[in-house]
This record gives C-alpha cells, structure tokens and sequence, in this order.
C-alpha cells in the first residue's frame, strides 16, 4: 500500500498498488508528471518517494530535499482549522499509514 496526497484535496487514500492491477511505477510517474496541483508519495513504511513540480512551488521545497526521507508533518508545518500545528501524533497522514483507512480533514500549509 502506499499513499497518494493531493495537496489541495482534503482527503488522503489508501492504494492497493501490490494488487496487481497497476503498473505502479507508469502510474507513478504519470500521476506526478501531468497534475498540476501538488503531489506526494509516502510508501508504506513512511518513505516519501515522489514530490512533483507543483509541489515544489506550493511549499517552496525542492524535491532533493524530501524524497527519500520518512514523512513528518514538519516537512510542510501543516496547520488545522484554528491554525494549531499539526504534531506527528496527530497527522492524518501517520493515521492512513497506520490503519489504512482514509482520514479526511482540513489543513493548511502555513
């Protein structure tokens, strides 16, 4: 399983990639490479392997920075509805990776 986060969408979702039924990697790269919004990848064991243009130009982090690294919600100061940080306790994206479930909530990149 991996996730796929839409920046901008408000919503985070568990994909069966190992079912089989998707070339992960052409999906991968295709879904990156042709979505304007921003788009990450954290693999199942937390490791964030893709981070595409838009990405780097709605929170000013180059790629280089974060691929390959395990996620934390530092790595974009996301913020909830009152404006409260985000801790890596609290993340909707720690809680999808460890239930495999899809979180929706409202975030804010400050």
């Amino acid at each position: 399983m991996a996730l796929i986060i839409h920046l901008g969408v408000q919503s985070v979702v568990p994909l069966p990639l190992d079912s089989g039924l998707i070339d992960a990697p052409l999906f991968h790269q295709a879904l990156v490479d042709n979505l304007a919004d921003g788009v990450l990848l954290v693999g199942a064991d937390g490791t964030m392997s893709a981070w595409n243009c838009a990405a780097e130009r709605l929170t000013g982090i180059d790629a280089a920075e974060v691929l390959g690294r395990l996620w934390s919600c530092r790595h974009l100061a996301l913020r909830d509805e009152e404006h409260r940080a985000i801790t890596d306790s609290d993340c909707p994206i720690g809680a999808a990776l460890a239930t495999g479930e899809q979180v929706i909530r409202r975030l804010e990149l400050r």
